[in-house]
């Protein structure tokens, strides 16, 4: 069956979708296609999270340009050579253009929705499992419940907590080869965790068998990643000081040399307490009264926040003062 028939299929199924918004309906009506192989390979493709296409359709609407097909003459063996990155930047941009450049303008908007991720139906992968069961696959993971004290006997049952920082789920599987990949739990693979999936394959051998033991690989990769979280946090944190008050070493490092130890951490943090007590000291100066420092053991970002509100009611006051609280009401010059 040719391209252009298919098309005219997926179109007419992306239509009645879009016709009802009854969930009933669209199972209904994913029901009455579900025979259908090239609607169910569209499904496929346009759900499955583990496919990545590496193009969108601005990008390729953008570059019209390049539109060169090297031999691609089927859409799913094109998409499968951009998922596996056979082809890559200019040259996944000129097939797909070049593929799609003989199509008429909705079939086109077709393919770009596929490779985006949606067919513009208003359907979901839980609702398409629903009527065809395992269709696209799902990166399930473990979930919490809220917790309920009827459901826990702390006397005769043992329970194992855990901390939890704020930050991104990180899964960590481990193939039969040894292999450790990451993913959240999207299921999108992250790229950047490379040295701590390279720690856990140093330590297969004391995790064991990974199919047995892959919830212990995932558990230090997750805490691994907690404290990647935790540093990046402190690291926003340095540079949003670094920002409000100018901190900055004699040798204009950037603000990630400056910060990325705890020390210079630290040394940053007495420079802020020391800004911030020269405002205070201004302030009293202003306002005729003393103000009391107290040494508090607070976190970097409450402190900072607290003493910049301080700084601005001090200013207003001043503000206040000096020009009333009516507004200003004639031109004033610097004096």
């Amino acid at each position: 069956m040719s391209l252009e028939i298919n098309l005219n299929t997926l179109q007419d199924f992306v239509d009645e979708l879009q016709a009802t918004s009854s969930s009933n309906s669209k199972k209904e009506i994913i029901k009455k296609y579900s025979d259908n192989h090239f609607i169910k390979k569209v499904l496929r493709y346009t759900f499955d999270t583990f496919k990545k296409y590496n193009v969108t359709s601005p990008a390729l609407k953008k570059r019209k340009d390049l539109c060169e097909n090297p031999g691609y003459y089927d859409l799913f063996y094109l998409l499968d050579a951009l998922d596996k990155r056979t082809i890559t930047g200019h040259a996944a941009l000129s097939a797909v253009n070049g593929f799609i450049d003989p199509l008429v303008d909705t079939h086109k908007e077709l393919i770009y929705n596929i490779i985006d991720g949606s067919i513009k139906g208003r359907i979901s992968t839980t609702l398409v499992n629903k009527v065809i069961p395992d269709l696209i696959p799902t990166f399930d993971v473990a979930l919490a419940d809220k917790y309920d004290p009827k459901r826990v006997d702390f006397e005769n049952e043992t329970w194992f907590a855990s901390r939890k920082l704020d930050g991104v789920r990180c899964i960590v599987i481990v193939d039969d080869k040894g292999k450790a990949t990451s993913w959240s739990r999207q299921g999108k693979q992250f790229d950047t965790l490379g040295k701590v999936e390279k720690e856990i394959e140093k330590r297969i051998a004391t995790f064991g068998d990974p199919k047995s033991n892959g919830a212990r690989a995932a558990h230090v990769a997750r805490n691994k990643a907690a404290d990647i979280a935790e540093e990046k946090r402190q690291l926003r944190i340095a540079n949003h000081t670094k920002q409000q008050w100018g901190i900055a070493d004699n040798k204009g490092n950037s603000p990630n040399e400056i910060f990325k130890d705890s020390a210079k951490r630290k040394e940053a943090a007495r420079t802020v307490l020391d800004n911030l007590k020269k405002v205070e000291e201004e302030a009293a100066k202003q306002k005729s009264l003393v103000v009391t420092r107290e040494v508090i053991e607070k976190p970097l970002d409450q402190i900072i926040q607290e003493r910049a509100d301080a700084r601005l009611r001090a200013e207003q006051e001043a503000w206040d003062r000096r020009y009333g609280v009516g507004g200003i009401t004639t031109v004033k010059r610097p004096d």
